[in-house]
C-alpha cells in the first residue's frame, strides 16, 4: 500500500484460493485509498478457480460439492489430512543455478525429486481441517453467490493476467472453464497458459519462471 501511495509501481500476484482474492484486495484498497492510482498497479491470478464448478473435487462427485455448501460440511474434514506428492514424471529438474536459488544447494535427480516430495507434502501440513473446510466453503460461497463477480469489476481498469495451469498432471483447477468464467468477468483480462501441474512453482520451477518473465516482460 506503501509503495502505491508514493507512487511507485507495485505487483501484486495470486495463485490459487490467493488469486480467487485479489478482485477482493483490489476492491478494499480502493475503499481505503480511494485515490489510489491503479495504473500502478498490476495484478497476476495463477490458476484461481472460479467457485465450485471449476474444481475438479467437486465436479467428480455432486455429493461432494453439495456437502461443502450444506451445515455437514464437517464430514470432509478428514479429507484435509491426505497429503500426496507430486508424481515423478511431472517433476521437472532445474539447472544448478535455479537448484541452489530455490534448495540452497545442489542436489542429483533423484535428490531433486525427493525434495519436491517433501517440501510439497510439508507446504500442506500446519493447516487444521477446519481452516480448510472454511477455505473451500469460502472459495465455493463467492463463486456461487455471484460476489466474486462483483468484485472482479472492481479490478476493471487495472493491468490483470491470468495463468491457466494446464497441463495433465492439474487435478485441482478444470481449464479452460476456469479461466473462460474469469475471462467473462474481466473483458480485458489478459489469458496466458503453461503445461503445468496446479501452482507446481518448485516441482515445475523453469517452466513456471519461463511463463511468468513472459507475463512480466
Amino acid at each position: 500500500m506503501s509503495n502505491l501511495n508514493d507512487g511507485f509501481p507495485t505487483l501484486l500476484v495470486g495463485a490459487s484460493v490467493g488469486g480467487m482474492m485479489i478482485p477482493f484486495v483490489v476492491g478494499k484498497l480502493r475503499r481505503l485509498m480511494p485515490d489510489i492510482r491503479l495504473d500502478m498497479l498490476r495484478c497476476v491470478i495463477i490458476d484461481a478457480p472460479f467457485g465450485v464448478e471449476t474444481m475438479i473435487a467437486a465436479r467428480r462427485s455432486r455429493l461432494a460439492g453439495y456437502l461443502i455448501r450444506s451445515p455437514f460440511g464437517h464430514v470432509l474434514r478428514p479429507l484435509a489430512s491426505i497429503k500426496v506428492g507430486p508424481r515423478d514424471k511431472y517433476i521437472e529438474t532445474p539447472d544448478a543455478d535455479m537448484m541452489r536459488q530455490i534448495a540452497g544447494e545442489t542436489r542429483t535427480d533423484a535428490g531433486w525429486h525427493a525434495y519436491v516430495k517433501e517440501r510439497a507434502i510439508d507446504e500442506l501440513t500446519g493447516h487444521s481441517s477446519r481452516q480448510w473446510l472454511e477455505q473451500i466453503r469460502w472459495m465455493t460461497r463467492v463463486g456461487h453467490d455471484g460476489s466474486l463477480h462483483r468484485a472482479c469489476q472492481g479490478m476493471m481498469g487495472v493491468d490483470t493476467a491470468y495463468l491457466a495451469c494446464t497441463g495433465p498432471a492439474n487435478d485441482v483447477v478444470t481449464q479452460p472453464l476456469a479461466s473462460e468464467w474469469w475471462a467473462a468477468s474481466l473483458p480485458d483480462l489478459r489469458m496466458y497458459g503453461v503445461s503445468a501441474a496446479h501452482c507446481g512453482f518448485v516441482q515445475q520451477a523453469p517452466t513456471f519462471r519461463g511463463a511468468l518473465a513472459e507475463i512480466l516482460g
